[in-house]
């Protein structure tokens, strides 16, 4: 089964990108920290949990899983298990931290944290690299990894955190999500033109249309819809944080926002922005094994 692996890579990514934006959040208004901000620093830890244990239910048997840090210099997979579990060591003194609410080096946890998760996310994406498997065996994956990351931590960090950011903070996230949004339309249309690619192996070449025929065609409408939430509406939002009321006036003016209603549509769109790269990554293993992951 491909859900755990989905559930896995996402809810890691998620994190890390959270941990980013709320770091960066951290530095540049330390003195006055929004009230949903510390609720996002304190999931990121429990994020990285959800994503672990996922996981394991991949493994045929997960009381063996220790057993894969075995091959460190040469397996791509022992060294992701590694990486995340450092990762999700840094991710647990760092939530600590804000449940705490402590101030001190928080910053520095921070910034440590985001380049495990970093360090995390490019040894998970390397697992797919294989020769063997043309379709994967593209920049496309690693770049799709590390765009869904930028994307959901800046974009989640904006909407959810909707209270009190200055006009610098609020650009800075708008600027992540801006990237992150970008490298996962540069990974689809890079994966598309690989997709498209006639290679010496017949076999492979086989493979390659075999795929493209799956996401053009028989999951076009998935593909589409990942394309609309996960690229075209996080930048619409996006353009109205950079030019409209929500991000205005002076480097010290606080953020407008209304409470209530216009939260929920926010959480609305991070969720409707969250599926949408649900949808992507479980694409990416139509793109390898020919179907949907099974639930």
């Amino acid at each position: 089964m491909e859900w755990p692996l989905v559930i896995f890579t996402i809810a890691l990514q998620l994190a890390c990108g959270l941990a980013l934006a709320v770091t960066l959040i951290d530095k540049k208004s330390r003195s006055v920290t929004p009230k949903m901000v510390r609720i996002l620093g304190i999931a990121i830890f429990p994020l990285t949990a959800v994503g672990i244990l996922s996981s394991l239910l991949h493994l045929g048997n997960p009381l063996h899983a220790a057993n894969s840090l075995r091959h460190l210099g040469v397996s791509w997979l022992s060294r992701e298990i590694l990486f995340s579990g450092i990762f999700a060591f840094a991710a647990l003194i760092y939530s600590y931290f804000w449940f705490k609410e402590r101030q001190s080096n928080r910053v520095l946890l921070g910034s440590i944290t985001t380049i495990l998760g970093l360090i995390s996310i490019v040894t998970s994406s390397m697992i797919y690299l294989l020769p063997s498997q043309a379709a994967w065996n593209s920049g496309w994956v690693p770049m799709s990894f590390l765009g869904t990351a930028l994307l959901l931590g800046a974009f989640g960090a904006l909407v959810l955190g909707n209270l009190d950011f200055s006009h610098k903070s609020s650009r800075i996230l708008v600027c992540l999500s801006v990237l992150g949004g970008l490298a996962l339309i540069v990974s689809a249309v890079w994966m598309l033109s690989g997709l498209g690619q006639v290679v010496e192996d017949e076999v492979a070449t086989q493979r390659l249309q075999r795929a493209l025929h799956l996401i053009t065609n028989q999951y076009a409408i998935w593909f589409g819809l990942y394309v609309l939430l996960a690229c075209v509406l996080p930048f619409t939002v996006m353009f109205k944080y950079w030019n409209g009321s929500q991000v205005s006036g002076s480097n010290e003016a606080p953020v407008a926002t209304a409470k209530g209603t216009i939260s929920s549509i926010y959480t609305m769109l991070f969720i409707a922005v969250l599926i949408g790269t649900v949808i992507g990554r479980a694409l990416m293993y139509v793109v390898g094994v020919g179907t949907l992951p099974p639930f």
